[in-house]
């Protein structure tokens, strides 16, 4: 199946309040807009040096950029220079710099915290607790946007309890949203290996890489 029909597809079993994003780490300028002419518009990338040249090289379109890997403090700049949206913020001093960092730039930049459902130590992220703890922070930084929570699940699980960890975070996402002056609107869930559950737990962005764009090489 071609990339376009592959997008065509997954958007045939997207309602309307479910972003797709496409992961597009790994992959060529003409792959992502390919993407883009086919309707995507929110694209995700892990590493920064990779995804500058893509998206300075794109500025003309209308891309949505996400990042979505590990956040060092030296990046930050960089990070608040180049994405729309930072979805894996899960401490008060990275907060803190971005926000000191769009504070330069007199912007605000949309954020999720990166919430660990699960133990995991592969997987960086805020327990239930701490991201309440960051949720009272960030309501002070000005130049910072929280619009959700985003999470990764650990390998391995069946879908019983894939389905049980999304569904918890849904929970706490509504429960947070009742106390909150600026209500959240993204819950970041998914992958390609469990998209399908993510989104009967309530996930409203899946972020896809390999079901939209074949094996990585």
């Amino acid at each position: 199946m071609s990339l376009e029909s592959q997008i065509q597809a997954l958007q045939q079993i997207l309602n309307d309040s479910v972003s797709l994003l496409a992961v597009s780490k790994t992959q060529s300028i003409e792959n992502i807009q390919q993407a883009y002419f086919a309707g995507i518009r929110h694209f995700g990338e892990n590493y920064l040096n990779e995804a500058q040249e893509k998206i300075l090289a794109l500025k003309h379109l209308d891309c949505q950029w996400h990042y979505i890997g590990l956040i060092q403090t030296k990046k930050c700049k960089k990070l608040a220079e180049l994405f729309d949206w930072v979805q894996t913020v899960c401490s008060e001093s990275i907060a803190q710099e971005l926000n000191r960092c769009n504070e330069l730039l007199a912007k605000r930049q949309n954020i999720l915290i990166q919430v660990k459902v699960l133990p995991d130590e592969n997987k960086a992220g805020c327990s239930f607790s701490q991201c309440l703890e960051l949720m009272e922070k960030i309501k002070d930084l000005p130049h910072l946007r929280l619009r959700g929570l985003m999470c990764i699940l650990p390998l391995g699980l069946d879908e019983q309890a894939q389905y049980h960890s999304f569904a918890s975070l849904k929970k706490f996402f509504d429960e947070c949203n009742e106390s909150l002056d600026e209500p959240m609107d993204t819950l970041s869930m998914g992958m390609s290996d469990d998209y399908l559950v993510a989104l009967r737990a309530g996930s409203n962005m899946i972020r896809l890489g390999r079901v939209i764009f074949g094996e990585r090489l």
